[in-house]
């Protein structure tokens, strides 16, 4: 799923718009050369008079948020696509000009904030029925950012002004600023699980963050490095709270880690010959993926077993790199491959047992990447200009 709260206030609900859907030639779900079903494209589409659209996430019901602009940076509208691809617009708060959507739950409600141009102004959520509320910035901070919400209503992100701190916003509209670590000034949350188990990074008066995971009755946890590393950072955190992500050298690689109850980090592995490597997602039973390299040579996306073993996921071909980007229940990952020049880009889904499907794009698409995957195997992302469904 990548809130709630105080000042109530309605946003017109949904601007429903019948834009029609384009679905790519030949993209009809048909049966590949691996055996394995390709997923049918659908290009979302933009509001009307708009250029592009972006699609971030998707819950269990296929519904999509992202954003869709007329122009540049700072000119995007939040939107919303239903089950059917129909769009429609989720506006800002009165008086602002500009909204983003960052996560969706399975109720179809969504959570990001409103702005005004580059400023932001206010956390909001937006309800099913597509009506805007901002969420309370507690005293002494100006603005504040949602960042995901958990599907029991749950909200986290982070609220500035006066420095920064991570909060929590529960159902009701209480925000929560999570007790900051001893020594640490500052804070951001970037996720919540549906067991409200919170990660995101601590700052110090030096300026350096370290990971952290707060848990449902606000413990927090240093997610230390590495025995000798200088850094590490949280990718993801799976259903039982189990974070995953990367310990950074002081030469600069990077190493795949898990993180126990303790926050004692794990070394994951790399493939065999390879020194780089990153955990990026994690589904609810504790298996991962993301990548694995040599120095500088091409990625591959690799899955981790809840026992740290690790699976080479391939590289389709006519392509030389791949990268896995998230992994749903069933054990499907979805990334990337890109090819030798660096100029063609494309979303990759891999089965539960390793076979890689080249999702479709329109003729003549150089660039297609998956932001999201849920359970059923719907994948959202962009193809060229435009946000995509493949399901």
């Amino acid at each position: 799923m990548v809130g709630n709260g105080g000042l109530r206030r309605t946003v017109g609900g949904l601007a429903v718009v019948g834009v029609a859907l384009a679905v790519a030639p030949g993209s009809t779900g048909a049966t590949g050369a691996t055996g394995v079903r390709v997923p049918a494209f659908t290009d979302l589409g933009t509001l009307p008079g708009d250029a592009w659209s972006s699609a971030v996430a998707v819950n269990e019901q296929d519904v999509v948020v992202g954003s869709s602009g007329a122009g540049g940076a700072y000119q995007e509208i939040a939107v919303r696509w239903d089950a059917d691809g129909v769009i429609a617009a989720l506006d800002p708060l009165p008086g602002h000009d500009r909204s983003v959507a960052n996560a969706v739950n399975d109720a179809g409600v969504a959570v990001g904030l409103s702005a005004v141009f580059s400023s932001p102004r206010a956390a909001v959520r937006w309800d099913a029925r597509g009506t805007g509320t901002a969420l309370s910035t507690p005293d002494g901070f100006t603005y504040g950012i949602a960042w995901d919400i958990n599907n029991s209503g749950s909200a986290v992100g982070h609220v500035g002004g006066a420095g920064t701190r991570a909060v929590r916003w529960a159902p009701d509209g209480t925000a929560t600023l999570l007790p900051l670590p001893p020594g640490r000034t500052q804070s951001l949350a970037g996720g919540i699980t549906d067991r409200g188990v919170v990660h995101g990074s601590a700052i110090g008066a030096d300026g350096n963050g370290e990971p952290v995971r707060w848990d449902p009755d606000g413990t927090v946890t240093l997610l230390r490095a590495l025995p000798g590393d200088r850094a590490a950072g949280v990718s993801a955190v799976g259903r039982r709270g189990t974070p995953v992500g990367g310990s950074v050298t002081a030469s600069r690689w990077s190493h795949a880690v898990r993180w126990d109850a303790e926050g004692t980090p794990a070394a994951l592995g790399e493939l065999p010959g390879h020194t780089d490597s990153r955990a990026v997602t994690v589904n609810d039973f504790d298996v991962a993926a993301g990548y694995s390299h040599q120095d500088a040579g091409p990625k591959r996306a690799v899955r981790w077993d809840r026992t740290g073993v690790v699976t080479d996921l391939g590289v389709p071909p006519g392509y030389v790199h791949s990268e896995a980007v998230r992994i749903n229940n069933a054990g499907q990952v979805v990334g990337v491959a890109e090819d030798s020049t660096g100029l063609h880009v494309r979303a990759i889904r891999w089965s539960h047992d390793d076979r890689a499907v080249e999702l479709p794009a329109p003729p003549g698409t150089a660039r297609s990447r998956p932001t999201d995957l849920n359970s059923r195997g719907t994948v959202v992302g962009c193809a060229g200009d435009h946000a995509a469904r493949w399901r």
